[in-house]
């Protein structure tokens, strides 16, 4: 991976990134498909503990089975939007990691 660095000119100037010794594979680095496989179902899993919590959360307010299947839908779309743009890298929007995006976790409810 290049980065780009400034020189003391405003010109740009190209600096290698190294990889540190604890990292298994680096940024440009493409793994396994089965550990890609792997660490996708992990991403389904953890994204996942946010629909669920979004189901709990209707339910203790008396919602009906029509309307957590509601939300759960419009979670599933959120999170999934809230993804694909947190893996962009190009443009403003975006880091170009793919970060688990949800709709709320249990670790957020004692912010409200």
């Amino acid at each position: 991976m290049w980065l780009a660095a400034k020189r003391p000119d405003g010109r740009a100037a190209s600096v290698k990134s190294v990889k540190p010794a604890n990292l298994t594979y680096g940024v440009d680095e493409l793994p396994p498909l089965f550990d890609t496989l792997v660490l996708a179902f992990q991403h389904v899993l953890v994204m996942s503990v946010g629909w669920i919590f979004v189901v709990v959360l209707v339910t203790s307010v008396s919602g009906t089975p029509q309307q957590s299947e509601s939300v759960i839908r419009m979670s599933m779309i959120a999170s999934g939007l809230a993804t694909i743009l947190q893996g962009r890298n190009k443009g403003p929007v975006g880091s170009g990691y793919l970060c688990p995006s949800s709709c709320g976790h249990p670790t957020s409810l004692p912010r409200f």
